[in-house]
């Protein structure tokens, strides 16, 4: 029973092999998140999705990508959805000074019934978005001014990408 490739038997502790570790030094404690702190994120990040939920329905919704073509539909999706046209941008905008004002015309490349137009001067100028049913507009007083207009569809639903233009100078 007793081999040479047996382990020998365990000796027995002795007093002197008994090792006990020295204790740590107490850690110091970690500084608590602050109780502000953690609302406080929490309400910005909500604010945060609540501004762009915000953006996205004042917009009109999200729109299909641009396909470089104004008169592109959107390729017909599989299902019982059916495909919705893209809004073209407006065509032809040009603008002109005259004595009143610098006047932009421009056309619209597929008209629908309800169409409207919402043009912003842009630039050193800019203002705020105005809604025209008419494709024409006139910024007064002006002698050099560029404006972005879009296409604006009965349902809401607006041009991918405004055109754009500026006279005068």
């Amino acid at each position: 029973t007793g081999g040479y490739l047996d382990a020998p038997p365990p000796a027995a502790a002795s007093a002197e092999d008994t090792v006990v570790p020295p204790r740590a030094a107490p850690v110091a404690a970690v500084p608590a998140v602050k109780r502000r702190t953690v609302p406080l994120l929490v309400g910005a990040a909500v604010l945060v999705l609540a501004g762009g939920l915000t953006w996205i329905v004042l917009r009109g919704g999200t729109d299909a990508p641009s396909l470089g073509d104004s008169t592109a539909t959107v390729p017909a999706p599989t299902g019982n959805a059916l495909p919705e046209a893209v809004v073209p941008a407006p065509a032809d905008l040009t603008g002109t000074v005259a004595p009143d004002g610098v006047v932009f015309t421009w056309t619209n490349p597929d008209p629908q019934p309800g169409d409207s137009y919402s043009w912003t001067r842009t630039g050193a100028e800019q203002a705020d978005a105005a809604q025209v049913t008419e494709p024409t507009v006139t910024v007064t007083g002006a002698t050099q001014a560029c404006v972005e207009v879009e296409l604006v569809r009965e349902n809401g639903r607006y041009s991918a990408h405004p055109a754009q233009a500026c006279a005068g100078g």
